[in-house]
């Protein structure tokens, strides 16, 4: 059935109002598009995924959330620039990660079978790293004799059936960490990313990990993130 000029019209009317609405909306910032730069928050979110945002909704404990990051010192560039993470913990939280496990206020809170890892992996029989580079999963780069360190969730060992043949070495791929970062006088130990605090978060400010705990740069590195540095909460 032909369409009516009428119902014509009325179909330019709406799409022009549909753009206008969303420049309007752009233009507020109560929409935000952003692109997966790196593989900090696999298995959630892969590189290169397209993400919409918005600064509209109230932000909580465990939103995936844009943020303004100032860089650290051994990056190329010395310029801000939007990251993306999960919020863990708010003000007031009492939180630690041992072993790579998150505790916040002495509850085990991660779904560490959904988050990504380091592990070493006997390559000797029937594993083909080359399967796996498209994924920048394997670390060509990092093998001492038959071993290799590949960077996976748990159900993704399940599902590569190599889950039997990986272990975690903690501590031994992480940066070492000054608790005086975080005001703490609990410990005169260094931290790793794996075995990190206890810390109080403090008022108006959000600790924020990425899914992929071994390759990521996030509260860990860059200290508590204030409030005010929060842009927007990713909606997809």
């Amino acid at each position: 059935m032909a369409l009516t000029r009428k119902k014509v019209n009325l179909i330019i009317i709406a799409a022009i109002l549909c753009t206008v609405l969303l420049l309007v909306a752009r233009y507020l910032n109560w929409i935000q598009f952003y692109t997966i730069p790196t593989t900090n928050m696999e298995p959630a979110y892969q590189v290169k995924d397209f993400l919409i945002a918005s600064n509209i909704p109230k932000i909580k404990v465990n939103d995936v959330v844009a943020y303004r990051a100032e860089a650290m010192w051994y990056e190329t560039s010395h310029d801000s620039y939007v990251a993306l993470c999960r919020i863990v913990a708010k003000a007031h939280d009492t939180l630690q990660i041992k072993n790579g496990t998150l505790y916040v206020n002495g509850k085990m809170v991660d779904d560490t079978m959904n988050l990504c890892y380091n592990f070493s992996v006997d390559i000797k029989t029937n594993f083909e790293p080359s399967a796996y580079d498209m994924q920048n999963k394997v670390f060509p780069g990092i093998t001492v004799g038959d071993i290799t360190i590949v960077n996976f969730s748990y159900n993704e060992l399940k599902k590569y059936h190599i889950f039997n043949r990986c272990f975690r070495n903690f501590d031994t791929t992480t940066v070492w960490i000054d608790p005086w970062k975080f005001n703490s006088k609990v410990s005169k130990e260094k931290w790793t990313n794996d075995n990190f605090g206890p810390v109080i978060v403090p008022e108006n400010y959000y600790f924020l990990l990425g899914d992929n705990r071994s390759n990521s740069l996030d509260s860990r590195q860059r200290g508590f993130i204030p409030e005010e540095k929060i842009i927007a909460k990713i909606l997809n």
